[in-house]
This record gives structure tokens, C-alpha cells and sequence, in this order.
């Protein structure tokens, strides 16, 4: 996850599901030195994306954004030490430390993800559609 970022709103949004990503035991990473927006995975060394896309319905429908694929271990191998060099430039987030922060944040984090509804409409990780059990920024109920 960034560590800064040109959009205070997204940025303390996605900040207020914290508590309940790292209760359920997600490591979050937080890149210092940087401002990042490729969004990128790398799935059994072999599949890999890059690209600006989110995952959220806003993006999908409505931005002209892009990802490549690509297919291959060279490829992965190469993203995956680009992933460990992030990592490394990056702060663990701890439960503990995330339970001692101050107010300050506290409160834009509450504001943000509940000034309208909310960046995803919804107030917790677990009201997806179909029961998916995380609703990402922006995100919208898919119709069945």
C-alpha cells in the first residue's frame, strides 16, 4: 500500500479497513519512499499483470485503463524481486501499532469511509455480492 498519495479521500478510505484486514491476519506493507500506482500480481510465478486498473467497477466500465498479462517465469521471476525490493523499502503495519495510532487519523479514516456511504457504499468487508467477502473502493453490487 502507499505510504503517500495524491488523493486524501482514497488514501484514509482505504486506511479504515485496517483493523479488520490485519485482525484476520493480512500483512500490510506500507511503501515510504514512493508514490504508487501500477497495480500489479504475480500468480504461481508464471501469470503476471501490470497496469493501471483497479479492481472496482469505476475502472473497469468508465476509465481508460490498462493491464498487460503476461505469461511466463522469466517475466514473474523479474516481478518478483521487483515485489521483495518494494517490500523492502516498505514499513510493516502491525495490529498493535495500527491500535496505537492517534486520533487524528482515526477520525479522517471514519470520515472517509462514511462521508457518503463511504468510497464503497458499503461499511464493512463482508457485505459483497454473492457474499464475497471484500468490497474494494468504489466497488458496486454486480447484478445476477
Amino acid at each position: 500500500m502507499p505510504g503517500k498519495t495524491d488523493s486524501n479521500l482514497v488514501f484514509y478510505a482505504s486506511r479504515s479497513y485496517y483493523d479488520e484486514l490485519l485482525s484476520a491476519g493480512v500483512k500490510i506493507y506500507e511503501r515510504q519512499d514512493a508514490l504508487l500506482h501500477a497495480k500489479t500480481a504475480i500468480i504461481d510465478g508464471v501469470w503476471s499483470t501490470i497496469g493501471s486498473t483497479n479492481l472496482d467497477w469505476l475502472s473497469i466500465e468508465h476509465n481508460q485503463e490498462i493491464n498487460a498479462v503476461i505469461l511466463g517465469q522469466d517475466f514473474g521471476s523479474q516481478m518478483k524481486s521487483m515485489f521483495e525490493k518494494d517490500i523492502g523499502d516498505s514499513r510493516l503495519v502491525t495490529l498493535d501499532a495500527w491500535r496505537k495510532r492517534s486520533i487524528g487519523p482515526r477520525i479522517k479514516e471514519f470520515a472517509a469511509d462514511y462521508f457518503p456511504g463511504g468510497l464503497t457504499g458499503e461499511n464493512t468487508l463482508s457485505d459483497g455480492p454473492n457474499g464475497a467477502s471484500l468490497c474494494l473502493p468504489f466497488s458496486q453490487p454486480v447484478d445476477t
